[in-house]
């Protein structure tokens, strides 16, 4: 393993870790705010974020992969990407307080303007953020993001938690983001040495680079949060609620952990954008490695939603168990596609993203009028997950021409884990009356019993896989990985001894 593709793995490794520590403390935040509050209020407030998450597009130029890509970075452009993150969170929070009547006629509930109002100041909180951290990033120095990521979401998750307790109702979400914004930005500060100031000199030219990403945002906002915006209007805040906790857990282990190696790995292919022979050959290493990991989490969801739903949510959830398996898979496809948008964007080709995307839209938008007004949340799972198996193979095949691939190699880096998984799906399935035989009725072992066989059956397989093909990139990584578990532990047991 060279120098660069050892950064990358150091600093994928450290943004994993990362986002693992701050999605399981967002996981267990829900889990007990679930038990607390009604789905409807998760809805409220999911209705509430939409409005924020649409305008945050309109703001959202991509100026931290600006400075990424380029490379000579001054202190000019640093400031100039600053100011205009400055600029532009004051209009957000200034357009949201104009627009939250209007947000609260189209979903005809008053709660949501109240929301509106309460939010409009967390984009110009976020915006102060020192721009000295997309340094770090562009280094592939992601280990100094833990404190700043981890700190901040642990000071939320206990003012979450505790005004949840003392209120009980969705207001305690909305301070607990005022939290996180608060203590994200101070410890930005607190922990880098640069100190921005007001400069607009490179702002044309970042303006220039980030147009196509402007676009292709949107167009991602469209994709993923249309769903919502019709859920809501459609149905109601408690399918919302539905759709919202069910999208969250089942993409937590899947999207929420594997989607941050498209931050750590961004860098390392700029710097790989001259060599197209490099580039390709470590897009197709990442690739292989994240779906031989999604693959197997994500049918694990999906065939353990029911005891996750009954030990984690209780039973006024129990709706959401059929939503959380099929969105479990649809994570997967998320996931499969993830590394293909950096590699546009790499190679300067933003705009294909944002193709894509407005296919997807296309479809997506009259089926989700269709089945959400029929079948809520479910009709809504069912059709998200339908689109994406059609964008999914798109996505390889364009990304196949611009990196010189050939489809069969494409398709290689799914067989061994996609047939894994689904014969762990149905050794499961048929094991089934058995298991609930020996459970004795605890969704705690039936869970602990399907999990076990999951392991089993995919880590079998995945060593009888290394012993045939060990020259494949999943062989190297694999093993390159044991190496180094063994000589740490032989490292600390000498070092004992």
């Amino acid at each position: 393993m060279d120098a660069l593709n050892k950064k990358i793995a150091i600093g994928a490794g450290w943004a994993v870790f990362t986002k693992f520590l701050v999605k399981s403390l967002g996981l267990i935040s829900t889990v007990i705010l679930a038990r607390l509050l009604a789905p409807e209020d998760f809805g409220v407030i999911a209705m509430c974020m939409i409005v924020v998450a649409f305008l945050e597009v309109f703001t959202s130029f991509g100026f931290d992969l600006n400075i990424i890509q380029k490379d000579n970075v001054t202190n000019k452009t640093l400031d100039s990407a600053w100011t205009l993150k400055l600029i532009m969170g004051l209009i957000l929070s200034t357009v949201l307080v104009s627009v939250s009547g209007l947000v609260a006629t189209y979903y005809n509930d008053q709660r949501v303007e109240e929301l509106v109002l309460a939010v409009a100041f967390l984009p110009f909180i976020t915006a102060i953020q020192n721009i000295g951290f997309v340094l770090y990033r562009k280094e592939l120095d992601l280990a100094k993001e833990f404190p700043l990521e981890v700190y901040s979401k642990l000071f939320s998750f206990v003012i979450t938690i505790g005004f949840t307790f003392y209120l009980e109702n969705y207001w305690a979400l909305v301070i607990g983001m005022y939290a996180n914004a608060i203590a994200k930005t101070f410890m930005s500060f607190l922990m880098h040495p640069y100190r921005p100031k007001l400069e607009l000199s490179e702002a044309k030219e970042l303006f220039k680079f980030s147009k196509w990403l402007l676009l292709n945002n949107l167009l991602i906002f469209f994709n993923h949060k249309v769903t919502d915006i019709i859920v809501g209007k459609q149905s109601s805040a408690e399918q919302l609620g539905y759709y919202t906790v069910g999208y969250e857990i089942s993409n937590l282990p899947t999207t929420e952990l594997l989607f941050p190696l498209s931050r750590s790995i961004f860098p390392g292919y700029a710097k790989l954008k001259n060599d197209i022979e490099k580039l390709r050959a470590t897009f197709l290493k990442i690739t292989e490695i994240i779906i031989f990991v999604s693959a197997p989490v994500s049918v694990g969801i999906s065939i353990c939603s029911p005891e996750i739903v009954q030990l984690g949510l209780g039973e006024q959830w129990q709706p959401i168990i059929p939503i959380i398996a099929i969105l479990s898979l649809y994570g997967f496809s998320r996931c499969a596609v993830q590394n293909i948008g950096t590699v546009f964007v790499v190679i300067g080709k933003p705009n294909i993203p944002s193709l894509i995307s407005l296919v997807r839209i296309i479809f997506i938008i009259p089926l989700l009028l269709y089945f959400v007004e029929r079948s809520g949340a479910l009709g809504a799972s069912l059709v998200i997950l339908f689109v994406s198996l059609i964008t999914m193979p798109l996505s390889f095949l364009i990304v196949s021409r611009y990196l010189s691939i050939s489809l069969i190699k494409c398709a290689k880096v799914f067989v061994f884990p996609v047939f894994t998984s689904l014969l762990m799906y149905i050794s499961i399935e048929l094991l089934l009356p058995y298991l609930q035989v020996v459970s004795l009725g605890s969704n705690l072992l039936m869970l602990l019993l399907k999990a076990i066989i999951g392991i089993v059956i995919y880590g079998f397989f995945t060593l009888i896989y290394l012993r045939l093909f060990p020259e494949s990139d999943l062989s190297q990584f694999v093993r390159l990985n044991l190496i180094s578990v063994r000589n740490k532990i032989k490292a600390k047991l000498l070092k004992v001894s």
